[in-house]
Formats: C-alpha cells, sequence, structure tokens
C-alpha cells in the first residue's frame, strides 16, 4: 500500500510504501501496478503510540460497567441513586467501577442491598484493591469466602472484598469480555500497543492472549507483565515483559527475600517493575534495587509521590518512570483537598524527570484512568485539575514532550524512541490535523498495525 502527501512533525511532507513493515519514505513515490494507495492530504502521521501501562482485560469489562466516578464526588446517597438508576439496563447483574468513598464510610452490602436485594451488585473501588458486593452477587459466589474476607463484630461478612481479586475471579461466574470492542476503542486512539500491568498475570493469560490475538478479536501487539514464573516463548505480537512487583505499604514483604527475587529475575535478563503509589513503596523499591543493583530496563510503575531524594536515587539507578498525568486531570481536586502543600508538588511528576535525565513515559493505568492517550498528553501538559485549577505547573511538560510519552519502545519506555522509518513495523497512526498541539485533542483519521488498517474515520478513504 501507498499513502502520498504525508506530514511529520517537523512539517515536511513525504509518501509511504509499506506491507507489514515499512519498505519506503520519501518526497514522492509513484503508485505501483495494482497498489492500493490515497492522497493524506497533508495530514500527520506517527508511530502508533504505546501504553506502558494497563489492564486490557479489565478495561474490556469497564466499557460494559456502570461508572461511578462521577457520583462517587458526591454523597453517598447520589451514587445510591446513580446505581439504582442503571439497574434497568443491568437486570443480570451491575458491575460499577470508579466508587471512592471521599469523606464518609465504605459501602458495604447491606448500604448496596437499598439498591436491590435481588439483582447482584459488585462496586469497584477506584483503587482496584477493594469489591464491594451485595447479598445477590454474595450469593452466586461459587464457594464459602476465606476467612481472610472482612467480618463485623457479630461474625458476619461485610461484602467487602480487599485485595482478593484472584479468589473472586475463581469463584464468582463471568464470561469473557467483549474484548474486540475494546480494541477497537484503543484503536480509534491511535494505539497499536500496550503493557499489561497485571501482577498476576502467568502463562495461562499469556496463551488466552495469544488466543485472542489469532482470532482476531485482539489488534494491539502487547507486552505482558506478570508474575516471577512467567515464561513462555514471544512472538511479534505477545512479548514477555517485566516481573511486576505489586508493593503495599501496610504490608510490605521482607527485604531480603525481595532482593533475592530481583536478583533471580535479574539472572533471566529479565527486569522488574515496581507498582509504587506512596513515598514509602517507593523508597522501599529503591532500596532493593540499590541493593541488588539495577538494569536498565528495571522501571517504577506510578511514581505518584517522588521527593527529591527519590529522584536522585532513581537517577543514579539509571531506571525509568512510567506515571500517569491523567489522574491530575481527573482526581486533581481530591488530591488537593487531601494533600499538604508540599506534597502536593511531589504528585504525579514529569517535567522533574525529564530535567533530571530519568527516561520518562506515561500510561492510562485504564481502567481506573482514560484510556484515551490525547487526553493524557494534554493533562501532562497543562495540569488541570476537573474544576480548572493547575496543579505544580513546574511539572508540566509541552505538547511534544507529552508525545514522546507515547512513543518510547515497550522493552524501555522513555529511553529509546520509535520512528517512521524504512524496516520498521507498519505500526501507526494518521491524524486528522496537518499538525500537532493540545489546545483541542487531536482527531485520529486512521491507525494500521502490521500494515493492516485496524480503524478508519472514513471508510471511502482509499483508492
Amino acid at each position: 500500500m501507498l499513502i502520498r502527501n504525508l506530514s511529520s512533525l517537523d512539517g515536511t511532507r513525504f509518501d509511504m510504501r509499506f506491507e507489514q513493515r515499512i519498505q519506503a519514505i520519501a518526497p514522492t513515490l509513484e503508485p505501483q501496478t495494482n497498489e492500493s494507495w490515497f492522497d493524506a492530504a497533508g495530514r500527520l502521521a506517527l508511530p502508533g503510540l504505546h501504553d506502558h501501562h494497563c489492564h486490557f482485560l479489565a478495561y474490556a469489562a469497564s466499557l460494559a460497567s456502570v461508572d461511578c466516578a462521577g457520583a462517587a464526588h458526591e454523597q453517598q446517597a447520589a451514587l445510591l441513586d446513580h446505581l439504582h438508576a442503571a439497574l434497568p439496563k443491568h437486570p443480570g447483574g451491575l458491575r460499577a467501577i470508579g466508587y471512592h468513598e471521599g469523606s464518609e464510610s465504605l459501602l458495604d452490602r447491606h448500604i448496596l442491598n437499598r439498591v436491590s436485594a435481588e439483582v447482584p451488585i459488585r462496586v469497584q473501588h477506584r483503587t482496584g484493591r477493594l469489591w464491594i458486593y451485595n447479598d445477590a452477587a454474595i450469593a452466586q459466589l461459587e464457594q464459602r469466602p476465606p476467612d481472610s474476607a472482612e467480618r463485623d463484630d457479630r461474625g458476619e461478612l461485610t461484602g467487602r472484598f480487599f485485595h482478593m481479586d484472584d479468589w473472586l475471579r475463581e469463584h464468582f461466574p463471568k464470561p469473557l469480555p467483549d474484548v474486540a470492542h475494546a480494541s477497537q476503542k484503543l484503536a480509534a486512539y491511535g494505539i497499536t500497543g500496550l503493557t499489561d500491568a497485571g501482577p498476576d498475570n502467568d502463562n495461562g493469560t499469556a496463551a488466552l492472549f495469544q488466543d485472542l490475538q489469532e482470532e482476531g478479536r485482539l489488534s494491539q501487539r502487547i507486552t505482558l507483565m506478570g508474575c516471577a514464573d512467567l515464561q513462555f516463548t514471544s512472538t511479534d505480537f505477545l512479548r514477555q515483559g517485566p516481573c511486576k512487583i505489586y508493593l503495599k505499604e501496610s504490608a510490605l514483604p521482607d527485604l531480603e527475600g525481595l532482593c533475592a527475587l530481583i536478583a533471580q529475575q535479574h539472572q533471566r535478563q529479565r527486569a522488574v517493575a515496581f507498582h509504587c503509589v506512596t513515598a514509602a513503596e517507593l523508597h522501599f523499591a529503591l532500596a532493593a534495587l540499590t541493593d541488588v543493583g539495577a538494569l536498565p530496563t528495571d522501571r517504577i510503575e506510578h511514581a505518584s509521590l517522588c521527593d527529591d531524594d527519590a529522584l536522585a536515587i532513581i537517577k543514579d539507578l539509571g531506571i525509568s518512570v512510567v506515571s500517569q498525568p491523567i489522574f491530575i486531570a481527573e482526581r486533581g481536586d481530591r488530591y488537593r483537598a487531601s494533600f499538604s502543600d508540599d506534597d502536593q508538588q511531589l504528585l504525579y511528576r514529569a517535567r522533574s524527570f525529564l530535567d533530571s535525565g530519568i527516561p520518562f513515559a506515561a500510561s492510562s493505568d485504564a481502567p481506573f484512568g482514560n484510556a484515551n492517550p490525547w487526553q493524557c498528553m494534554r493533562a501532562a501538559a497543562y495540569r488541570k485539575t476537573p474544576s480548572g485549577i493547575t496543579l505544580n505547573a513546574a511539572e508540566s511538560l509541552t505538547p511534544d514532550m507529552a508525545l514522546q510519552m507515547y512513543l518510547g519502545e515497550p522493552s524501555d519506555p522513555g529511553r529509546c524512541q520509535r520512528q517512521l522509518g524504512p524496516g520498521e513495523a507498519a505500526d501507526f497512526v494518521v491524524l486528522s490535523q496537518r499538525s500537532f498541539g493540545l489546545d483541542t485533542l487531536p482527531e485520529v483519521f486512521q491507525t494500521y498495525i502490521d500494515g493492516h488498517c485496524v480503524f478508519t474515520s472514513d471508510n471511502d478513504s482509499v483508492i
């Protein structure tokens, strides 16, 4: 195929010929016999975007879920009204996401029973660490919950299941979400690859992703993080990623054992990726990496609160950071109410990483953040909270810097930037615009993966 009259970021016009890989880029290329082609009329072409940290199956499930993020900013009564209004569309069971309790007490099964005691209702906390079930949902569990499930003073279940995703996944019947729909939505954003950051991803998860790709339901290339025992043969579309280490400040692991795990993974030439959303988690991870020694491809996920001491250690270790500026746009007002003025200067930093020479990339953490990468870029550039207040303008990025956060190599985010060039995979996006900016959100015209057009906003564009 040939696309003529494309524009690069610097405004240069070019033609591009490709099959599964880019064959040629030149100022002018003439169509060959029987070759499909079209004139892009100066539209901007970019390498396909890569979301460096998301949870794909959970994102797919979220598309059929009730979003409580907005209602959760109101009083609990408004949240319950929001759930009740959604019941008619979910008669077989309601799954809700994005819940946050604010200053009120946490939901429990009794409160959810006021919405309905007959329709199964499951509500996920916005952190992803808690599910709340009503009585009808608890009744659908295939096994009585273990003793670790929270109970009240009388020994009865509260309906709150903390850190029990694996158990609930195994014992609550639910079909595979609409993966094809989720893949298509990501393609419409220009996303050609993603890193699935599930800490529990195992070889079975890898087999599932490979099946979905071979069946044509999943178009994107996947880098799969996962457990320490994750080992499979990588392909062009499914590659093994770092060992995900999920730290929880309230139950940090034994440091000696953690160092042994890091060393084991490094002996396999496999990087580690630390989940760090608190300052304590971040410094604990950095202490372990300092003790063992770091690989350049080791990474810190989130770095939600990063002080200057941690910044200096990250720089000295030579590792990368993958963060989520989108949370400033979605949760910034709550952060302002919850964190001191000093801590607000440490929230979801961006410019400080780049100015320090630390490889830095962005991601959605979908479904916990908006999967639209252009929204994330805009959040990184303007750092506006939902009410329009700028949160720590010193951490703002230029639009070009924000774009680069999504153009990194999946195996080494923030360090190596992908380019359009002969021999590169034909994974790219064509925007409707002829130049790049974030004053208004860019619109995707077409997305190509492996040389195939997986999304187009104009079905009549190809001659």
